[in-house]
């Protein structure tokens, strides 16, 4: 799961060896790695940096996803990899604000919880990342 889940991330993150600020002004490096508002004490890294620390940066977004499905009572393991990807680009906290399509996970309402992650700004920010995910919610 992993190994698709760092190909689609790569492909959406785009690699970029120098610091950059993303659309929230946040500085960034690598494959979308974040770090921080504040002027970053790392400003360039090599590709095999990046995906090392891509690496650490999905189990860490693995961690927030099974934890979101702890707290919210999803059960089913089909939504840990749309979730992984969510927290990977949101953030836990923007995630569990998610409440409606949390809870169609909950009751494995696969085509509400789509519904619900596609009507959002989200959506609008990234239509295309969006449109994978609530594909994944959706497949089988």
């Amino acid at each position: 799961m992993h190994s698709t889940i760092m190909v689609m991330l790569m492909y959406f993150e785009g690699f970029r060896s120098t610091a950059y600020k993303d659309q929230q002004g946040a500085w960034t490096i690598g494959y979308g790695h974040y770090l921080g508002y504040d002027l970053p004490e790392i400003t360039e890294v090599t590709q095999a940096q990046a995906l090392a620390t891509l690496e650490e940066d999905i189990l860490a977004a693995e961690r927030d996803a099974r934890r979101i499905m702890m707290e919210r009572e999803i059960r089913s393991d089909r939504y840990l990899q749309p979730l992984i990807h969510m927290v990977f680009q949101l953030g836990y906290t923007s995630v569990t604000m998610f409440s409606h399509m949390l809870d169609a996970m909950r009751t494995d309402d696969r085509s509400t919880a789509a519904r619900e992650a596609m009507d959002s700004t989200w959506r609008q920010q990234t239509p295309l990342r969006a449109g994978y995910v609530a594909g994944l919610i959706t497949s089988t």
